[in-house]
């Protein structure tokens, strides 16, 4: 089975993936968007839900680099004073979506801080990036 990524030209991030046995089914997914995104042809067959693990760089799929987003405490109480703290390693400067929300983390030393007053779950995901990806981390506020 043959798949065509659909990419953004300037960030080599995929929006996007068809699969299909036939070729020119597939060719004909390519819309005329050509200034602001590209398509790649590929013989191998990826998962859909890892496709955020890979960019395009050089007309190429290539792996990105994994970051692993860690809480200090997980589950925490929900008690309005205790913090739980959010890091990424290998450190880069990113922009972390908290429940919706854009946090941006640009130095090693100021990590996200978090305290709730109230039981929750709450989901943070790396924004996509170049050249790096994240699993989602799954707070817990008890």
């Amino acid at each position: 089975m043959a798949m065509l990524v659909k990419y953004v030209k300037e960030t080599g991030l995929i929006r996007g993936a068809f699969m299909s046995d036939k070729v020119s089914l597939l060719e004909r997914q390519q819309q005329a968007d050509a200034d602001t995104y590209g398509y790649l042809l590929l013989n191998t067959e990826l998962e859909v839900d890892t496709l955020d693990h890979y960019e395009i760089r050089g007309g190429e799929l290539r792996p990105k680099t994994q970051l692993l987003l860690t809480a200090s405490a997980n589950p925490w109480p929900a008690d309005g004073t205790t913090e739980t703290t959010i890091t990424v390693s290998p450190f880069v400067a990113v922009t972390l979506e908290v429940e919706g929300q854009k946090v941006e983390l640009t130095s090693a030393e100021d990590p996200l801080v978090l305290t709730v007053d109230v039981p929750q779950t709450l989901l943070i995901r790396l924004k996509p990036m170049r050249g790096y990806w994240a699993e989602p981390l799954t707070l817990h506020a008890e």
